[in-house]
């Protein structure tokens, strides 16, 4: 807790101006029709700080609906607020998914984690939205899993192999629960937005994303280094779906999930530094590969895009780190 509170309170330039959360804040701000306005945004976020590098929303609406309350404070108030509740996020993702004294220091040691809370970033929410679906399936309530693994919306294409993982292991009630999670996130999210959201969404996704020059890690940094075509992205994409669903298929559930996990930020269409958080699931787990996996990470925190062996690592530490036992609970 105390490495997370330095490296997002402490650690931080004036005015914390370039933390993400001004994304988030702002986002929370312009629900509705603004949602996906780039000059709205840049506006807002500059009218608390001149310096601030405006961060554009290139996320679907419910992470807008859920951030509504917060940005109802003074964005000093509510970055506090964000702050503590990744905090807690962390500590109760660790204690989900493994209880125990040595997986805390891992935590507080894990540099994309930490890095995600120097950046103003929600790895540590999307960590525990992760782990709670997963023991709540593997506790015997499939229906809640899923709805709450629906969550995993907020950045999609981070989590593309768990519909995958699911149907790898023939968790068909986890997958009703998943639909009809995404079903409810759907009309939640028409509410401010109108029906017609995901247009809206996409459209401004795709500026957003054109705006800023993302620091990109496994094979779309990969991709993004050799300016590859677009529909190069979508067959990584379909290869990690077809390794997610042969690799996991009669393995046991908490291991594969975090393989799944894993696999998203190897072979997402679009990962960052601190979306390596996602090896840490695996990590916790996995005795053997653990030095392995955690090389892997710091390989992809430090040299990124500098160097093929970054790109290259996260396809090794899946390979290592790949399921093998035959138990399915």
């Amino acid at each position: 807790m105390l490495v997370y509170a330095i490296l997002g309170f402490v650690v931080q330039p004036e005015q914390h101006y370039t933390s993400d959360f001004y994304g988030a804040w702002s986002a929370g701000r312009l629900l509705g029709p603004d949602l996906y306005n780039a000059d709205a945004a840049r506006a807002l976020q500059r009218s608390i700080y001149p310096k601030v590098d405006p961060k554009i929303n290139v996320r679907p609406p419910i992470f807008a609906i859920l951030l509504w309350p917060l940005a109802r404070l003074s964005f000093p108030v509510g970055y506090v607020f964000w702050q503590l509740l990744n905090i807690s996020a962390a500590l109760l993702f660790v204690w989900t998914w493994r209880f125990e004294p040595a997986a805390y220091a891992v935590a507080a040691c894990f540099l994309p984690l930490d890095w995600s809370f120097g950046l103003g970033q929600d790895s540590a929410c999307m960590l525990l939205i992760a782990g709670a679906g997963a023991r709540w399936i593997e506790r015997k309530r499939p229906l809640a899993g899923g709805a709450m693994l629906s969550l995993c919306a907020i950045k999609p294409h981070l989590f593309a192999f768990v519909p995958v993982l699911l149907l790898a292991q023939k968790r068909y009630r986890a997958l009703a629960g998943l639909l009809i999670g995404g079903i409810a996130l759907y009309l939640v999210s028409a509410i401010p937005m109108g029906l017609a959201w995901p247009i809206a969404f996409l459209h401004g996704a795709t500026q957003g994303e054109a705006a800023i020059t993302p620091n990109l890690v496994g094979t779309s940094g990969l991709l993004d280094r050799l300016h590859a075509p677009i529909w190069a992205a979508g067959i990584v994409t379909a290869a990690g779906a077809v390794i997610v669903f042969l690799a996991t298929r009669g393995k046991s559930w908490m291991v594969s999930m975090g393989f799944a996990l894993a696999t998203g930020v190897a072979l997402a269409p679009r990962a960052m530094v601190y979306d390596s958080s996602l090896f840490l699931p695996l990590l916790l787990l996995q005795v053997v590969p653990t030095v392995a996996i955690a090389i892997g990470a710091v390989l992809l925190m430090i040299v990124t895009r500098v160097s093929l062996v970054s790109q290259l690592a996260a396809l090794a530490v899946l390979w290592i780190a790949r399921p093998r036992d035959q138990a399915r609970t």
